[in-house]
């Protein structure tokens, strides 16, 4: 799966967490994901060593280096493009969350015109159904999709995309300007 599969799914899960944590995130557990190859590879390496008879296994040693040298070249690549993607994002992205429900063809149709805007926005789903929603379930029900940007109303039933790409432009000036 390419990084930015990755990424989006991480960013999913996590709720929709600005995407310097994501990164920071998905570091660690790669990090730690190498640190335990690499301890069972070198475990791996002497077991064999030892159960063949070998003082040395040349092969197996080779072979370690070898993984280990790989390893090291995506670690830095890894580190590399979080730096890129820290940099380049010094201010977070705002906050679209879509109100919805299961099964919601408005509301599928709606996810479907805003992916060409989805670099701009962390898009954030709640679902009005689930008990903990039960404020929002009252206020929209008959409304959905409802769309709030950074916690303010936007929208609801279909997609403005003049009125979205007018709000996104306002809060891109704006964080540009300080």
């Amino acid at each position: 799966m390419p990084v930015s599969s990755r990424l989006l799914n991480t960013q999913k899960q996590c709720g929709g967490i600005p995407s310097k944590s994501v990164f920071f995130f998905l570091l660690l557990r790669f990090l730690y994901f190498i640190t335990c190859k690499l301890q069972l590879a070198d475990a791996f390496s002497h077991s064999n060593a030892r159960a063949q008879g070998f003082t040395h296994s040349r092969t197996l040693r080779i072979k370690m280096l070898w993984f280990q040298g790989n390893s090291m070249q995506l670690a830095k690549h890894s580190f590399q493009l979080l730096l890129r993607n820290l940099s380049a994002s010094k201010t977070a992205l705002p906050v679209l969350t879509l109100f919805t429900k299961d099964p919601c063809p408005l509301c599928d149709e709606a996810k479907e015109v805003l992916e060409p805007y989805r670099n701009r926005f962390i898009l954030q789903e709640v679902d009005i159904t689930l008990p903990e929603n039960s404020a929002w379930y009252d206020r929209y029900k008959f409304d959905i999709p409802v769309f709030h940007l950074n916690g303010q109303f936007l929208m609801m039933h279909r997609v403005n995309l003049s009125k979205l790409e007018k709000q996104l432009q306002k809060l891109e000036q704006q964080g540009a300007g300080g």
